[in-house]
């Protein structure tokens, strides 16, 4: 439902360097599982994150999951200048799966990240790269 809407942001406002894919930005080569109840911002199960009571029985949406440096490979022009990430606790699988682009591009990245435990876990050599 997300995507339906967003793809067509970009071309309505005349942006002709934003596009709209739909994927996740995570775990590379695998499909992640989102449930669809929270009307536009959804955790992907079984990256840490439990179903609430309320999701149960809920309808999910299964969507190809791809690391940054695999996406940018496939997808960009140019290197990016700007990486904005907010993955709702998959952040941490975002950027594992970004060194290339990380270190060699030098992209202004910004983040949020969900929960204590996720600070923790920024791979140390990322930190410095940015």
């Amino acid at each position: 439902a997300n995507y339906e809407e967003l793809k067509v942001i970009p071309a309505a406002n005349g942006w002709k360097n934003v596009h709209i894919f739909h994927e996740a930005v995570g775990p590379e080569k695998t499909h992640l599982e989102f449930v669809n109840d929270r009307g536009g911002a959804s955790s992907p199960l079984g990256l840490e994150k439990v179903p609430s009571a309320a999701s149960k029985g809920k309808e999910t949406i299964r969507v190809r999951s791809r690391g940054i440096d695999e996406i940018l490979e496939t997808h960009a022009r140019m290197p990016p200048k700007l990486i904005k990430l907010d993955l709702e606790t998959g952040e941490i699988y975002a950027l594992k799966n970004g060194l290339t682009v990380f270190g060699s591009k030098r992209p202004v990245v910004l983040l949020e990240l969900h929960g204590l435990a996720n600070h923790a876990s920024v791979p140390g050599n990322v930190p410095s790269m940015m």
